[in-house]
């Protein structure tokens, strides 16, 4: 394995690492499958209702990205998710700085809303 390893350009105490990790992947779902659960896919609408609940866990109210492309569809490059905690604070994410639509109203009321439950946070810790 030693010589796979430097063949390939790989740390052999990784690799070992690895094994021992998947050995213990293995382990745990032989014990999840042994077990009587199962799904309930007696509702007409189970895939959709886990389809949105996978898009709700994967929902960020705020993401951070590098570059912005429009090509018929619009794709976002190097996107990171930033919890609202670590920006309450900062000037650029102020109120005052949100967007605004042409009516006066916020376009994203929902930011607004998770920075000032950050603020709060931030608020009550210090």
């Amino acid at each position: 394995m030693d010589q796979w390893c430097l063949n390939g350009f790989l740390d052999g105490k990784i690799i070992e690492e690895i094994l021992q990790v998947r050995g213990q992947l293995v382990v745990i779902h032989k014990s999840m499958s042994q077990s009587n659960a199962h799904a309930a896919t007696f509702d007409a609408e189970y895939e959709i209702k886990v389809a949105k609940a996978l898009a709700r866990g994967l929902y960020h109210i705020i993401v951070m990205f590098n570059n912005i492309q429009h090509h018929g569809k619009v794709q976002l490059h190097t996107v990171t998710q930033v919890k609202p905690d670590r920006i309450a604070n900062f000037p650029l994410f102020q109120d005052d700085k949100l967007r605004q639509k042409r009516t006066g109203g916020l376009l994203q009321p929902q930011v607004k809303a998770a920075l000032d439950a950050a603020r709060g946070r931030v608020k009550s810790q210090s």
